[in-house]
């Protein structure tokens, strides 16, 4: 009988001491955090939330979606080791949203057959229609240009309410 329980305490150990990669050295400190995304007060659902540590390891990604209610629960990730929260001190926080591409108006000859001004023009043109069928203004998709941030505490974390509308 001992040996029946001992052997299924060995089968049991992966599952209690975990499975998956071992965190990393350079893994920093996590902590708890939720990002709410609204636009005009109203939640919204499906957007890509992504933190970066300032200073941080550009191999780190920090990332969460959010659900029905506006709300997305950061994970963190370094290589194959993921862990839940956010890393601790201030990270930029930025936000994407599948959208439709706006059909071209221009067949490839077509544009290959244009000047060098009519190129400029029909770029620009393009962008601006793609900057307006964009659910996320192309400002808060970038760590460089969003005006979002958060401050990550050791132990309690962080959270932090965005409303597109208000900063655009």
């Amino acid at each position: 009988m001992r040996t029946l329980t001992f052997l299924s305490f060995i089968a049991l150990v992966p599952f209690l001491t975990g499975c998956g990669a071992s965190r990393p050295a350079d893994m920093p400190e996590t902590a708890p955090c939720t990002i709410t995304v609204l636009q005009n007060g109203s939640p919204m659902s499906g957007v890509v939330v992504t933190l970066f540590l300032d200073g941080g390891n550009p191999s780190l990604v920090a990332r969460g979606t959010t659900d029905s209610s506006g709300n997305a629960t950061i994970r963190t990730s370094l290589g194959d080791y993921t862990t839940s929260g956010a890393p601790v001190g201030t990270c930029k926080i930025t936000l994407d949203k599948e959208f439709a591409m706006p059909p071209e108006s221009l067949t490839p000859d077509q544009i290959s057959d244009l000047s060098s001004e009519e190129s400029e023009k029909y770029n620009r043109e393009r962008r601006e229609a793609m900057d307006k069928a964009r659910i996320i203004p192309s400002k808060f998709t970038s760590a460089g240009s969003t005006p979002f941030s958060v401050e990550i505490a050791s132990g309690t974390g962080g959270t932090q309410t965005v409303d597109i509308a208000e900063e655009n």
